[in-house]
């Protein structure tokens, strides 16, 4: 994976790829990693997303934002 958009462009590629219908919403489900993409999903397309699920996955908030998260990803995998 060379970056983070890399990484999440399938994603939002199929976001963007789905009819914006009130009857048809996704379900989400991030684990890990996965939180920081379905979090990116929820933000840009709300209208598009039923629920996030967060299975042992990065949450960003405003006190954790995402780029908090990934400083502090690559900090623990340079300690490894």
């Amino acid at each position: 994976m060379a970056s983070i958009s890399d990484y999440l462009q399938p994603l939002m590629e199929f976001m963007a790829s789905l009819p914006d219908r009130d009857d048809a919403k996704v379900v989400l489900v991030g684990h890990s990693y996965g939180g920081l993409g379905i979090s990116l999903a929820m933000e840009r397309f709300p209208e598009k997303i039923s629920v996030g699920v967060f299975i042992t996955a990065y949450m960003p908030n405003c006190q954790h934002p995402l780029a908090t998260l990934i400083q502090e990803v690559s900090n623990t995998n340079s300690s490894l």
